[in-house]
């Protein structure tokens, strides 16, 4: 799924680059814009998230319209049973460390 979404928003930014390239030349484009783009595309191109990225407080509002699907927080839901709810498991520790993080929520929901 994080391959799909990294890919998704790799081709959002390679749009942008384009429009803001043009954009650039009239003087339209702030650019922060371009220099977060150019960022974000390399690290999106070895796969990382965009979330991964050391951007401006700048460059974030420049790319605030893209609405970027990796740069987005993510929350990790461990249904786990009744017994390990309070202490967690094996898995839940493997995806806290998995996280990097992100926050991991531990629940005991029947499905």
């Amino acid at each position: 799924i994080e391959l799909e979404l990294a890919l998704a928003d790799l081709q959002q930014v390679e749009k942008r680059m384009e429009r803001a390239g043009k954009d650039k030349k009239t003087g339209k484009a702030p650019p922060e814009e371009m220099d977060a783009l150019t960022k974000l595309q390399a690290a999106l191109d070895e796969g990382k998230q965009a979330r991964d990225v050391d951007l401006s407080e700048k460059e974030l509002e420049a790319i605030k319209g893209l609405n970027l699907l990796t740069i987005k927080p993510v929350i990790y839901a461990c249904n786990v049973a009744d017994e390990d709810l309070a202490e967690g498991n094996a898995f839940v520790e493997a995806i806290k460390k998995r996280s990097g993080g992100d926050s991991v929520v531990v629940v005991s929901a029947q499905v």
